[in-house]
C-alpha cells in the first residue's frame, strides 16, 4: 500500500509483512513472550482493534510457526516478501534462503495457513480503514525530508536497484533491510509509542539515517564478504566490542561487526546533507563501535577521491580501517 512517494522513494506498507508482524504482536500480548523483544504491543486503538480482529488463542498451528519456524527476527521480513498483496505465494520470488528458513513446517504449509488468516480477518480492508492513521504517523512523527534524494548513494555504489521502498510499522522496534530476488530494496522501520506521554516518539533525524542504513546493507555486505580476508584483527575487535556492550544481535559472526561498522559509517555520511552533522551518537560509540567516529570523519574527507565505493574500499578504506584498529591496540 503506497502512502507517499518522494523522488525514487516509495513510502508505505507491505500488506503481508504487516500481517505477519500483527500475528507476532497479538501472540506476544496474549502469551507475554519476552523473547520477542523486536515486537511492539502499543496501547493504541489500532493495536486493540488488531487483537479483536485476530483470534490468536485459537491458532495453535500458527503459534507453532511463530515460536519455532525462524531462528532470527530479520528472516521474517524476507519471508513476507515472497507473498503478493493478495497473500498468495509468488513463485518467482521464492528463494532457497526463504524456503530453507523453516525449522518448523514448510513454506507451502505456512502459505496456506497465512492466506486463510488473511481472508478470515479481511486484513487488507482493516489496513485501508487505518490508512489515515499511517498517513498521520508519516506527517507528525516520521517526517522524512521532502528533498530526500538517493542519487548520491546510488551513484557512489554504482548500481541502481529496481525500486527503493521505505516500509513503516508500529508493531516492531528497530529495522530490517531485506532485498528480494527481483532487485527491489526495502528499509523496514518500526516506530515506538511512548505509553507515558501517549504519543509516538519523533523519529525525524534518526529515521533518515536508518533508511540509508538499511539500504546500505545490500550494497556494502557483499563487498565485505568479497574482501573479508583483507581485514586484520577482527576477532580481537569483536571481543573488545562485546566487552563494551555490543548488542547480542551483532555478536554471532565476525562479518556482522564489519557490516555494521561500514553501514553505520556510510549511512551517517549520506545523511549529512539533511542533518548537517557527522557526529555519531554517544550511545553507539559506547555500545561496541568505539572507532566509528574516526571512520566516519575519514570517509567523509576521502570518499570523493575515488570514483566508486569498491575502489575506495580496496585501495584505501580497508587499509585505513586496519591501521585504525591496530593503532588503538598498540596504544592499549
Amino acid at each position: 500500500m503506497l502512502l507517499k512517494k518522494i523522488d525514487k522513494l516509495n513510502i508505505g506498507l507491505n500488506l503481508p509483512m504487516e500481517l505477519l508482524f500483527a500475528l507476532y504482536a497479538t501472540y506476544k500480548k496474549e502469551y507475554n513472550d519476552e523473547a520477542l523483544d523486536w515486537i511492539e504491543t502499543p496501547k493504541i486503538n489500532y493495536f486493540e482493534d488488531l487483537c479483536q480482529l485476530i483470534d490468536i488463542k485459537n491458532q495453535k498451528e500458527l503459534i507453532n510457526y511463530l515460536k519455532y519456524a525462524w531462528s532470527s527476527c530479520d528472516m521474517i521480513s524476507n519471508v513476507a516478501l515472497v507473498f503478493d498483496e493478495n497473500y498468495n505465494l509468488s513463485e518467482e520470488k521464492i528463494t532457497d534462503k526463504v524456503r530453507n528458513s523453516f525449522s518448523y513446517g514448510s513454506l507451502e504449509e505456512f502459505a496456506n495457513l497465512f492466506k486463510e488468516i488473511a481472508i478470515k480477518t479481511d486484513f487488507s480492508n482493516f489496513l485501508i480503514k487505518y490508512k489515515d492513521f499511517y498517513l498521520n504517523l508519516l506527517e507528525k512523527d516520521v517526517k522524512l525530508p521532502k528533498n530526500i534524494n538517493l542519487d548520491k548513494m546510488i551513484n557512489y555504489f554504482g548500481e541502481e536497484k529496481n525500486s527503493y521502498n521505505f516500509l513503516i510499522s508500529v508493531l516492531i522496534n528497530g529495522g530490517f533491510g531485506p532485498q528480494d530476488n527481483q532487485n527491489n530494496l526495502f528499509a523496514v522501520r518500526g516506530f515506538q509509542y511512548d505509553e507515558e506521554y501517549k504519543c509516538f516518539l519523533d523519529w525525524q533525524d534518526y529515521c533518515t539515517e536508518n533508511m540509508f542504513h538499511e539500504f546500505c546493507h545490500s550494497y556494502i555486505n557483499p563487498l565485505i564478504d568479497k574482501y573479508y580476508d583483507s581485514f586484520e584483527n577482527i576477532d580481537v575487535l569483536q571481543q573488545e566490542a562485546i566487552t563494551l556492550g555490543l548488542p547480542k544481535s551483532y555478536q554471532s559472526k565476525l562479518k556482522t561487526l564489519l557490516y555494521e561498522y561500514f553501514v553505520r559509517c556510510f549511512a551517517r555520511v549520506f545523511t549529512y546533507p539533511y542533518l548537517n552533522s557527522l557526529e555519531v551518537s554517544n550511545y553507539i560509540l559506547t555500545h561496541g563501535f568505539s572507532y566509528l567516529q574516526e571512520l566516519v570523519d575519514y570517509v567523509y574527507d576521502n570518499m570523493n577521491n575515488y570514483p566508486n565505493f569498491e575502489e575506495f574500499m580496496t585501495l584505501d578504506l580497508i587499509g585505513y580501517f586496519n591501521s585504525l584498529i591496530n593503532k588503538n591496540y598498540t596504544k592499549n
